[in-house]
C-alpha cells in the first residue's frame, strides 16, 4: 500500500476530526492540520508527533475533553466548559508543546491548573485565560518544573474567584520567562521561594509588582469591557491602558505595526485576533 505525501489536512473535509488525522499515517511530523468547523466527540491527544494543529474560526470549534499536547503547536481554539480529575482542566502542555491564540474558559480541575497546566520547556502566547477553577492549586494556570515562555497572554479572574491564586509558578528552571502578560484578579501570581533564582517575570501587569523586576505595573490594565451577559467579556485594551506600548522593548517582540509591545493577548507579533 502506497501512502500519499500528504502535508495538510483539512478537518472536517479530508478526516472526520483533528484527533482522526493526528493519529493517522497521512500525518507525519511536522506536517498541519487545519481545522474549520464542528465539535469534536473524540477530543485531542497531541502525543508522539510533531504537528501544528490551526483552527479557521476558534469560535466554531470545540471538543468533549481537555486537550493534552506534548510537542507541536495548537493555534487558535476555544477549550471551554471542561472538568477532569488530573492537571490542568482545559489543557495540558508538555515536552516542546506550544499553544497560541487560544481561549481558555470555564474550566475545572480537581489537581493543579483549572485551566492550564505546563511543565518541561511547554510553552503559551497570545492566549486569553478566564475563570477557570482549580480545587487543589491555582485556577488559571499551574506551571511546574519548566524552562518554557509565557508570552503575551490575559489571565482574568472575576467576582467569584476574587480569592483564589490566578497564576502559580512552582520548581521552575532556568531559561523560564514570563513576559508581556496580564494578570488581573483573583491572588494574581504566586511562586515559590526556590524559583526565584531561575525564574524571568518582567514587563507584565500584576497586582503586586515588589517582588518582581523593575518593569511590571500594577494599574488597571483598562479593558473595552471586563464583563458582558455571556460573562465572557472584551479583553482588548481602551485607548487609555497603561499596557499599552510597556512590554519588553526588543524589537523581537514588538506589535505588528511595528511598536514597542503591548501587554496581554492582543499584543506582540502574533496578537490573537
Amino acid at each position: 500500500i502506497t501512502i500519499p505525501n500528504t502535508t495538510t489536512l483539512y478537518i472536517p473535509i479530508e478526516s472526520v476530526s483533528p484527533h482522526e488525522a493526528f493519529i493517522s499515517n497521512l500525518i507525519d511530523n511536522n506536517d498541519t492540520i487545519i481545522v474549520t468547523e464542528g465539535f469534536y466527540n473524540d477530543g485531542l491527544s497531541m502525543i508522539g508527533k510533531k504537528v501544528y494543529i490551526k483552527s479557521i474560526n476558534n469560535s466554531e470549534i470545540g471538543f468533549s475533553s481537555r486537550i493534552v499536547i506534548n510537542d507541536g503547536e495548537l493555534n487558535g481554539f476555544t477549550i471551554q466548559n471542561q472538568q477532569t480529575l488530573q492537571n490542568g482542566g482545559g489543557i495540558h502542555i508538555s515536552g516542546n508543546g506550544k499553544v497560541k491564540n487560544c481561549l481558555i474558559i470555564n474550566n475545572e480541575s480537581s489537581k493543579d491548573g483549572g485551566g492550564i497546566y505546563i511543565r518541561d520547556q511547554g510553552s503559551l502566547y497570545n492566549s486569553i485565560i478566564f475563570n477557570n477553577q482549580s480545587l487543589y492549586g491555582s485556577s488559571n494556570l499551574y506551571i511546574e518544573k519548566s524552562n518554557g515562555e509565557i508570552i503575551n497572554n490575559t489571565f482574568v479572574l472575576l467576582n467569584e474567584f476574587a480569592d483564589a491564586d490566578n497564576v502559580t509558578i512552582s520548581e521552575i528552571e532556568e531559561g523560564f520567562l514570563f513576559l508581556n502578560n496580564i494578570v488581573f484578579g483573583g491572588e494574581s501570581l504566586v511562586m515559590d521561594s526556590s524559583s526565584f533564582q531561575f525564574a524571568i517575570i518582567d514587563y507584565s501587569r500584576l497586582n503586586q509588582t515588589l517582588t518582581w523586576g523593575d518593569s511590571t505595573i500594577s494599574d488597571n490594565p483598562n479593558f473595552l469591557n471586563i464583563e458582558s451577559d455571556e460573562g465572557f467579556g472584551n479583553f482588548n485594551l481602551m485607548p487609555n491602558s497603561p499596557c499599552i506600548n510597556r512590554g519588553h522593548p526588543d524589537i523581537k517582540y514588538n506589535n505588528t505595526d511595528g511598536t514597542r509591545n503591548t501587554m496581554g493577548a492582543y499584543g506582540g507579533p502574533e496578537p490573537l485576533e
